[in-house]
């Protein structure tokens, strides 16, 4: 009797367990994945700074040192209003500036440090010696700057905080600012990272240092105007700085196809009245983000991802981590940087949905059109950002915006990258706000949501 208790007993309390502990699941994947780095494997259709994306971008976290080095040559002067605290202002003030842009769209996880504002400083040759058709501009260029600021007194050994002789990107960037008034025309200068003939540029205090952003002092305009359009130069330095301090790569699309992500990340614009965040994929990847991953079908909130590190993803373990969808709720009005000078309402609003593809092996279509890793599904089919009113985020409150999304919708499907079904579905999509309510279904069969009534009240 006293046996069979005993094994009652051990029945029970297993079935407890059983109870309280659910269905066994696989474990959620890790979508930052910091140990593990991106490759690509051998698909024909990659292009280098894709490469350079996946595999540099790692989480970034705390305060970055960052140098300014201000740049003019004999026959190229600044500008009387562009003085070094000019910059510093715009660099490193308050908002808006270049490192308030990074603190809000990194939820004050990751800032840069003023390292300094060294400059003007003045070469004794003209733009002419640097400035050439070849990428080696970039290296003669920085190369100059730091060997004038290491002159002027800028101690560069002091960053060189594990002792090795080098000065790595985790321990200083540098943005280099050009003049561009002079009787050339200096090239509106892109960001770049090298290594300058495989070494960095060496230092007059003898460190080497690689990692650099450049760009052109920005003449576009008069000083009358200069203070309404500061935020077109936000743009410009933050989107360099996101090559060069977090590995980030250039999204554009030059013929706006589908599936782009065009005015919905900084690095697939720049020099817009408005400041776009970064897409999704790279905050969780800088470590800023920790996505919501759903593994079952139900009613879903979601406030807005300027002010709210909130994400959704869409995954399915029988597809893989490297294939996946991700939901965000854009709204620029809880953005100081994503509402434009002239127009608060310059950006779109409302769910967007993103086409996330990071392993291209054998995948059918060109991922030279349109950079298609990382991408957005257009609400409406294309990218509408270039004429108002915007119809590329789902909004529930537009008539042409207000379609669920699933594998059979149109004109933008939840087909996987091969064309299978991915059985995701997102329906009764709310209007557009500071938050955005919807039904997402994870699983196939079921074909409409539950009444938007019956969404369970405090959701």
């Amino acid at each position: 009797m006293r046996l069979n208790n005993l094994i009652l007993t051990l029945v029970a309390l297993v079935g407890a367990v059983l109870t309280v502990a659910g269905p066994l699941r696989a474990q959620t994947p890790d979508f930052a994945h910091p140990g593990r780095p991106h490759t690509l494997g051998k698909n024909p259709f990659a292009s280098p700074d894709q490469l350079d994306q996946f595999q540099q971008v790692k989480p970034r976290l705390g305060q970055l040192p960052l140098l300014v080095i201000l740049l003019e040559f004999s026959d190229s002067t600044h500008r009387a209003e562009k003085t070094p605290a000019y910059f510093e202002e715009l660099v490193f003030g308050g908002h808006p500036s270049v490192n308030g842009y990074y603190q809000e769209v990194s939820y004050n996880k990751f800032s840069f440090r003023n390292a300094g504002v060294s400059g003007w400083h003045r070469s004794p040759s003209p733009a002419g010696t640097f400035f050439g058709a070849s990428a080696t501009s970039y290296n003669t260029v920085c190369a100059e700057a730091v060997r004038l600021a290491g002159q002027a007194g800028f101690p560069f050994r002091r960053f060189d905080a594990n002792g090795n002789g080098e000065v790595d990107r985790d321990e200083l960037v540098i943005l280099v600012v050009v003049a561009d008034h002079g009787p050339i025309g200096l090239p509106q200068l892109m960001s770049t990272r090298f290594n300058h003939n495989g070494q960095g540029v060496v230092t007059p205090d003898g460190v080497e240092v690689d990692t650099f952003a450049v760009r052109v002092e920005e003449n576009l305009y008069s000083q009358g105007v200069l203070q309404a359009r500061k935020g077109m130069y936000i743009s410009y330095y933050a989107h360099e700085l996101g090559h060069a301090a977090l590995g980030l790569a250039d999204l554009y699309d030059d013929n706006f196809g589908e599936d782009t992500s065009d005015f919905f990340t900084l690095m697939a614009t720049a020099g817009t009245p408005a400041q776009p965040h970064f897409e999704p994929w790279a905050k969780i990847h800088l470590g800023w983000v920790t996505p919501r991953v759903l593994t079952t079908s139900g009613w879903q909130k979601l406030k807005a991802v300027e002010a709210n590190p909130e994400v959704i993803v869409l995954y399915d373990p029988a597809r893989g981590p490297n294939e996946y969808f991700i939901l965000e709720n854009r709204w620029p009005r809880s953005s100081v940087y994503e509402q434009g000078a002239d127009n608060p309402d310059f950006l779109d609003r409302g769910l967007a949905v993103w086409h996330i593809v990071e392993n291209q092996d054998n995948q059918p279509f060109d991922f030279l059109r349109g950079r298609k890793m990382i991408g957005m599904k257009w609400a409406n089919g294309a990218n509408s950002q270039k004429s108002f009113p915007f119809t590329s985020a789902w909004d529930g409150a537009k008539t042409a915006t207000a379609h669920n999304w699933s594998d059979s919708s149109t004109p933008r499907t939840a087909r996987w990258a091969d064309g299978a079904a991915s059985g995701f579905r997102v329906m009764n999509i709310g209007a557009a706000g500071p938050e955005m309510e919807f039904y997402v279904q994870v699983q196939a069969g079921q074909q409409s949501a539950p009444a938007l009534l019956a969404s369970p009240a405090g959701l």
